[in-house]
């Protein structure tokens, strides 16, 4: 069961807010030709004098969601005894003040066949006879809208060509072994670079490149074990999350499985290729920014190109590399300054000695 409330502000004046043009409810007759008039499933509920939670009145199409949601209580009424006590609960709390949270949602199952609905509470005029509080509860069926979230959000976090969660997607099973990590269950990030691609890319076309990159995604998933999380973080790069039992151990073994599975060569247009990955490896820190645990993996991958083995990401090593990069740049812009010789002026002619025209105050 999930329910989640939230906080509709109610004017103060109940009179202001009747639902529905001039009409302002109050009689039997009056409730059934406000709720028959509403297009949305509808029903009135108020207090009895001795503060007892009460069905009113409701039109058919409160009938026909509320038997949707299975809850034989909510059908019969009894909001009291129903499913989702905080059902009730908001009722109760609304009809005493009519500022307290006025919407609910919540679901009958979980998994694919769940249903998923949405309660709204408005206020209405006080019972003529009695006195008593009461409100307009609207019941909307969100369940096509939900279903319709998630297949857009799952869009969103997946890599058309590969079917491979994308980098967006990365980045969020992160953050979520991240809170693992506190928990005492370490992780660790491999960022794979196919060597050479834009090579193939560009000599047997853009298909033949596609067709590669599904068949490497294919063999670094048979690489892999039970819980890690493959994702295409780019072009031709694909990032790994791994759990660590063994420390540093656990990711290189994890890369050495990767390299292994790449010995074989690759099948293309009736040809057989080649294909190299450079790896490099980034222990997890609790409360670590992703994206700067993916950039150490990057700075990994730089120096396996140039060891040509598996690299794991020492921050000794990248600050020395930042300093040595800074070191260059700053010995380039030395190297490249203009310099400008300045000659005497003739107060006679405004020329410099090389004869070139200077500007002069009058």
């Amino acid at each position: 069961m999930q329910a989640a409330a939230s906080r509709t502000a109610a004017p103060g004046g109940v009179r202001d807010v009747a639902p529905i043009g001039q009409v302002r409810p109050g009689s039997h007759a009056e409730d059934s030709a406000l709720l028959a008039a509403l297009p949305i499933a509808a029903a009135i509920v108020g207090l009895t004098p001795r503060g007892v939670l009460k069905l009113i009145e409701r039109n058919s199409r409160f009938d026909e969601v509320v038997a949707l949601t299975g809850d034989a209580a909510m059908q019969s009424g009894d909001f009291r005894n129903c499913l989702h006590v905080q059902i009730a609960q908001m009722m109760i709390a609304f009809l005493a003040d009519f500022n307290a949270p006025s919407e609910l949602d919540f679901c009958d199952n979980e998994g694919l066949g769940a249903r998923h609905f949405r309660i709204k509470l408005a206020p209405l005029q006080r019972d003529e006879e009695r006195g008593t509080p009461r409100c307009l509860v609207c019941l909307v069926d969100r369940t096509v809208e939900v279903q319709a979230e998630r297949t857009l959000r799952s869009e969103m976090l997946r890599d058309s060509l590969t079917g491979l969660p994308n980098r967006l997607s990365f980045t969020e099973a992160l953050e979520a072994a991240d809170l693992g990590d506190r928990r005492k269950s370490h992780h660790a990030v491999l960022v794979v670079d196919m060597r050479r691609f834009s090579r193939i890319n560009e000599s047997m076309g853009s298909l033949a490149g596609d067709e590669l990159l599904i068949t490497f995604a294919r063999r670094l998933i048979s690489a892999l074990r039970t819980g890690d999380v493959l994702a295409r973080t780019g072009g031709n790069e694909f990032g790994v999350l791994v759990g660590l039992k063994r420390g540093v151990d656990d990711a290189l073994a994890a890369a050495e499985r990767i390299q292994d599975m790449m010995t074989t060569p690759f099948k293309l247009s009736e040809l057989e290729i080649r294909v190299e990955c450079a790896i490099g490896v980034a222990l997890m820190d609790s409360g670590q920014d992703p994206e700067e645990l993916f950039r150490h993996a990057q700075f990994a991958v730089k120096q396996a190109k140039v060891a040509g083995k598996p690299q794991v990401y020492e921050p000794r090593e990248a600050s020395a590399a930042r300093s040595h990069s800074a070191s260059v740049c700053a010995a380039l812009s030395i190297a490249h300054r203009p310099s400008v010789r300045i000659s005497p002026l003739s107060s006679a002619t405004g020329m410099n000695s090389t004869g070139e025209i200077s500007p002069r105050s009058s």
